[in-house]
């Protein structure tokens, strides 16, 4: 076993009073007593080298733990294929969020035929591996709900002739929710993100109605008192910009404070409506300081039970590993476990991915469909993506960050600079805490449900 490891994988890291091992590709660690230390950069150095008997055996029983552990020797878990499909059933939306990164200038309102919905659905379920996701988004998807009707009883139906698992889950801006899509959501279990940006004079910012001027928070906070109990289900998802950067914390206790479920973000991105302007674009150092902020909050057991997931992914990866989050391991699920089916058909490997790169359009539902999409020459381009050769190849981090997402970089050979500065300060907080406390692992462990 010790001819097998791997010692430059590994790296050493002084956290409190421990000494932390992590393997840089398998992301698996371990903390040691500060006691070790002399011990640590012989292991994996072969039998009959080290003269002194009592320090060899000291070295092949470390060298054991740690590859028992995963550490120095294992490769990640791989991803068994497709087990995630958006469908992106429409262009319409009923709001003009000014950073909206869906919706390009030569873009109409059009909405997803369902011959195209219903051949994309079967498809997955007949190339997934027992389970797959659907993901019902847009534009506003509940503009087209007698279209999500028909696709989930569909679906539902058809997964069972298969015995495959299947669920649906939605992204919303809320404006359009009543008691039939509430009633329906709750007896099929579609579980639905919600598009808020925080307290109103943020969330009013930039998620405009389409005459400009008038913000939709009212509208969501009507709903959201009218369907407490399905909010309750929801977790809010926010677009951090220049305007939100530095309140992750009034936004975390005022999604609180609305009763969701919990509170996530995605940072913008400069395609779409934003392709153009610089106003959305997050200043780095802010955002790393309200994201400490955010982070002491959590420590300190201020949101146990409620899933700050800006905190909690990274947390998940560092303690579990890079297996469940695809955007967060070094081969992401683009064109792997993920395809995106737009309105007329096309097929990408992640909704993110620019529609105007080179990466763009791996295939079409009307041409063929996923299987020729996800055996594409683009999707095997798409799927070299080598963290390794970048700047990542010497990251103490890389085998929980996963390299940042590769369609936020701009580019396969890219990384992106906001996430990886994101990355290394998370991680580095994140290893400190658990080395000196277990307020983190009890924060996670009530967060899973």
């Amino acid at each position: 076993m010790e001819n097998n490891f791997d010692i430059t994988r590994l790296h050493y890291l002084e956290r409190k009073d421990k000494l932390m091992v992590i393997d840089r590709i398998t992301g698996r660690w371990m903390m040691f007593s500060q006691s070790v230390g002399s011990i640590l950069p012989l292991v994996g150095t072969p039998v009959g080298i080290i003269e002194e008997p009592h320090v060899q055996n000291m070295v092949t029983e470390l060298t054991k733990l740690l590859t028992d552990h995963g550490i120095g020797i294992r490769s990640p878990k791989k991803n068994n294929g497709l087990n995630t499909v958006i469908l992106k059933l429409t262009k319409a939306c009923n709001l003009a969020c000014t950073y909206c990164y869906d919706f390009e200038p030569e873009d109409r309102a059009r909405h997803m035929d369902k011959e195209i919905a219903l051949k994309a659905i079967y498809q997955a379920i007949d190339l997934c591996a027992g389970q797959v996701n659907f993901i019902l988004h847009g534009g506003e998807p509940m503009l087209v709900w007698s279209l999500i009707e028909d696709l989930v009883l569909a679906g539902e139906a058809y997964g069972k002739t298969r015995n495959v698992k299947v669920a649906f889950t939605g992204q919303t801006n809320l404006t359009r929710l009543d008691a039939e899509k509430v009633y329906f959501s709750a007896r099929h279990h579609v579980q639905w993100g919600i598009s808020f940006d925080g307290p109103k004079e943020l969330h009013d910012a930039f998620r405009v109605k389409h005459n400009g001027r008038e913000g939709s928070y009212d509208t969501i906070v009507q709903a959201i008192r009218e369907f407490p109990a399905f909010v309750k289900k929801c977790n809010a998802l926010s677009t951090i910009t220049k305007v939100n950067q530095g309140r992750l914390v009034d936004i975390a206790n005022h999604t609180y404070d609305l009763g969701f479920a919990g509170w996530d973000w995605s940072l913008f991105q400069a395609i779409g409506r934003g392709r153009e302007s610089s106003t959305f674009d997050c200043d780095i150092d802010i955002l790393i300081e309200a994201w400490d902020k955010l982070f002491i909050e959590v420590e300190q057991g201020h949101f146990m039970g409620f899933p700050i997931k800006p905190v909690l992914k990274y947390l998940n990866n560092f303690v579990d590993g890079p297996i469940d989050n695809m955007c967060m391991r070094s081969h992401c699920g683009a064109g792997r476990d993920l395809l995106s089916v737009s309105y007329d058909g096309t097929i990408e490997a992640c909704d993110c991915i620019d529609p105007c790169s080179t990466i763009a359009k791996i295939g079409n539902m009307r041409a063929g469909g996923l299987n020729e999409a996800i055996t594409s020459a683009k999707a095997d381009i798409i799927r070299s993506r080598d963290v390794e050769t970048l700047q990542c190849g010497t990251c103490r981090w890389q085998g929980v960050c996963g390299g940042t997402c590769m369609a936020r970089a701009g580019g396969i050979n890219e990384i992106s600079d906001h996430e990886c500065r994101l990355s290394l300060f998370a991680f580095d907080r994140i290893s400190n805490s658990i080395a000196g406390s277990n307020a983190l692992l009890e924060y996670k462990k009530s967060c899973e449900y």
